[in-house]
């Protein structure tokens, strides 16, 4: 896998755009599952404790954690079809 960050590695313990990305790379590297919201669209995920995901969103839309502290750790990437 590929991947190219386009913004700095940021804790999500607030809605944020992750500087306007359209595709979020995700780690949560705490030991408890966190669920992921898109603030936007209502849509959330439930993310397992040590995984790594990539999330499609608009660029204007936020997204947000149930962990206020910072497990759960974003990046806005570019975004590769293999």
């Amino acid at each position: 896998m590929i991947v190219k960050p386009l913004s700095a590695e940021t804790s999500l313990n607030a809605a944020t755009s992750v500087s306007s990305a359209s595709v979020v790379r995700l780690y949560n590297k705490g030991t408890a599952d966190h669920k992921i919201t898109n603030v936007a669209t209502g849509g959330e995920f439930t993310m397992p404790a040590g995984s790594i995901t990539f999330m499609p969103k608009s660029p204007a839309d936020t997204i947000s954690t149930d962990n206020t502290g910072s497990e759960v750790l974003a990046t806005s990437v570019a975004y590769l079809s293999s």
